[in-house]
């Protein structure tokens, strides 16, 4: 994925630099898909990427790029990252992918407790 941000080691301050709206390399997921219809979509997602050449995911944000709550850190007893990796196993061949976990960190945090931001 050349020319793509390293997503590894982002912070809470750095969804607050992400285009306004979606673009080639940006996709955004808002946090009231319900779980199961975003498995879906990042499935989708990671097949589109993987096939023009790579792109971020982000769920927890709205169309926007701003931040809207988040996702819930579990699926029933299943940590959110390996809920994720499962979803993204779907989708055959899998390409390089990366996930990174963004919780509250900032004062005037727009992530909920118990919720983060997911970053593909």
């Amino acid at each position: 994925m050349k020319g793509l941000p390293d997503i590894s080691f982002w912070t809470e301050e750095d969804l607050r630099e992400i285009p306004t709206s979606e673009t080639e390399l940006f996709e955004y997921k808002s946090s009231k898909t319900p779980l199961d219809s975003l498995k879906n979509k990042i499935s989708v997602a990671a097949s589109a990427f993987w096939n023009s050449g790579g792109g971020i995911l982000i769920a927890g944000v709205n169309d926007n790029g701003e931040v809207d709550g988040g996702i819930e850190k579990y699926k029933g007893r299943q940590d959110i990252r390996d809920w994720v990796d499962n979803a993204i196993k779907l989708t055959e061949p899998t390409g390089d992918y990366s996930i990174n976990i963004i919780e509250r960190d900032l004062a005037d945090s727009k992530i909920e407790d118990n919720k983060a931001v997911i970053v593909i």
